[in-house]
């Protein structure tokens, strides 16, 4: 079983909000699942395409990705969903869903470290609550998503070779929470918000908002007292018409 794919916030988009028409069930819909993953020869993890490598690409060049000969990934995801039509009057159009995972990982031995770091870009708590009105020609979703901080890259090291070629100890200062450590990516919760409204059969006035909280994008070396980069883009506003001819005859 594997854990449903949460996303990370800095593509801006794939929010649980921007889904108009994923309407609630009338059902309760509850789920549990339990992830334990071993991997004997892990992959070095790949950039995701998006515009913050642009900026602190120069920073991350001293960096390489290193194939990880043993690694170990486990956690559990609770969701939920519910289309709340026991309510009363205009109330019976509201809907909740929200999920919750946890993850907890290990990247096994990183050549040069002593450590044992976490596999990268593994959050270790992320959650979703969605908010929903579903009622006549009205739709709405707020969407509220969460990342902890993860590690984005390797970065630190605590050994070296001397001039023999022996590996002997290099500390660096304050350790890999210091300047020479790990870098990780800032923990992010964002609002996004979204609404329909059916004007005439097909016909439907579409508006929507992202990163209403102004939320920081961005990355920091061992601590979030030595930032690389810190971005707002400030929220997202849209509106728009959308026509679909499958109802044009209703």
């Amino acid at each position: 079983m594997t854990l449903a794919g949460i996303d990370h916030g800095l593509h801006r988009e794939r929010h649980s909000a921007l889904q108009l028409k994923a309407r609630t069930g009338l059902a309760v819909v509850q789920n549990l699942g339990i992830l334990v993953i071993h991997a004997a020869d892990a992959v070095a993890a790949v950039f995701a395409h998006n515009r913050i490598i642009a900026f602190f690409h120069e920073r991350l060049n001293r960096v390489s990705d290193i194939a990880q000969p043993r690694a170990r990934l486990y956690g559990f995801e609770i969701a939920y969903q519910q289309h709340l039509s026991f309510l009363p009057g205009a109330m019976r159009g509201l809907g909740l869903s929200a999920n919750y995972s946890y993850t907890n990982s290990d990247a096994g031995h990183i050549p040069f470290r002593t450590d044992v770091p976490t596999l990268q870009r593994q959050a270790p708590n992320t959650w979703n609550i969605s908010p929903t009105y579903d009622r006549g020609r009205l739709s709405m979703r707020l969407g509220i998503s969460h990342n902890d901080a993860n590690l984005w890259q390797y970065a630190y090291s605590d050994l070296t070779l001397d001039s023999a070629g022996n590996i002997v100890p290099n500390p660096q200062d304050l350790g890999k929470k210091g300047p020479h450590g790990d870098i990780y990516l800032y923990a992010h919760t964002q609002v996004d918000a979204q609404g329909s409204f059916r004007l005439h059969r097909g016909l439907e006035l579409i508006v929507s908002g992202l990163n209403l909280t102004n939320e920081v994008f961005g990355c920091y070396e061992g601590s979030s007292q030595f930032p690389i980069q810190r971005e707002y883009y400030k929220p997202t506003y849209s509106f728009g018409l959308r026509f679909n001819l499958s109802n044009e005859g209703k």
